[in-house]
């Protein structure tokens, strides 16, 4: 029979409106209103209408996002096949954590506001950013990256990753990236390089969190950034979670863990269809959809089961 996959988007498609979107199910409802005091101020007031100028930053972002999975996944869940596997995308994987039952949802949206608090502290001293490439092999990207004092943040695929760099050589490196070969390096709406080493004093003070909120065994295996190996140990999964803050991630070799393990169905619960699309690409034959695809959350639960059906 085909494996589950669910798949937790990071940030950078986010919206004003994401929590309305998620509201429309009881439990959702119910979760919100539990939740509420571990919101920062700039959300806790109205959380379905964000204020769009503090969208993108990530003392908003990561709480934000976080609290739209968890209240997706609580209306989808009692409908929805039980996953074999859960992985996610930068901030994503801290998410599918909370998920698979690894942190109550108050703590979860805790965390999610430290991990978010001690990157920016982190970036505060030596501003960075992030940039899509495209066309170049990671080993080529990797070398050009750190002619600049870049490093890789993600690597999506043979001809796609993700680096990083101080701002004061941004333009620098988009510019030795196109002088490589690139056929596309596009700026990123995130305010640091996450993923690198600019970020390491916040791996380190998240593992410290992370120590004193330890995490529960999960209930489904969730895929490491880093490793990409399905993880069911709490002190593995919170030393993983902190190390991916500041190490190249690897979803290249996520996808490949995933499709190996027999997932033939993946559910992206967004904010986007990124992941689902990169699926798409390294299989085609593949059932991969994102909530953002449906008009009405709890069709996909209809969906999953109907792909599961006929992927036997």
């Amino acid at each position: 029979m085909a494996a589950f996959a669910v798949l937790c988007s990071g940030q950078g498609r986010q919206t004003p409106n994401l929590i309305a979107r998620a509201s429309g199910s009881p439990g959702a409802a119910r979760l919100l209103d539990a939740v509420r005091p571990h919101l920062p101020a700039g959300l806790r007031e109205a959380p379905g209408d964000v204020d769009p100028d503090l969208l993108f930053l990530d003392a908003i972002a990561q709480p934000l996002i976080c609290l739209y999975q968890l209240m997706a996944w609580e209306t989808l869940a009692p409908s929805m096949p039980r996953p074999d596997l859960l992985a996610g995308y930068s901030l994503g994987e801290f998410n599918a954590c909370a998920l698979a039952g690894c942190f109550a949802p108050g703590q979860a949206l805790d965390l999610a506001a430290r991990r978010a608090r001690e990157m920016d502290q982190a970036a505060a001293g030596t501003p960075s950013g992030l940039m899509a490439v495209l066309g170049l092999s990671p080993e080529t990207a990797a070398r050009v990256a750190g002619q600049c004092r870049g490093s890789l943040a993600i690597v999506v695929g043979p001809d796609h990753v993700v680096a990083g760099v101080g701002r004061e050589r941004f333009e620098e490196l988009s510019r030795a990236f196109a002088a490589a070969g690139a056929t596309r390096v596009e700026p990123l709406p995130v305010p640091l390089a996450s993923h690198t080493p600019f970020l390491a004093q916040a791996s380190a003070r998240f593992g410290e969190a992370l120590r004193q909120t330890m995490p529960t065994p999960p209930a489904v295996p969730v895929l490491s950034g880093v490793s990409a190996e399905a993880q069911w140990d709490p002190a593995p999964i919170a030393r993983a979670l902190a190390a991916q803050i500041s190490t190249t991630i690897r979803w290249d070799l996520c996808m490949e863990t995933m499709l190996s393990r027999g997932c033939r169905v993946f559910l992206e619960l967004g904010p986007g269809r990124d992941l689902s699309h990169m699926i798409l690409a390294r299989d085609p034959g593949a059932a991969a959809r994102s909530l953002d695809e449906f008009h009405d959350i709890s069709a996909a639960s209809a969906w999953v089961a109907k792909e599961l059906s006929r992927q036997e």
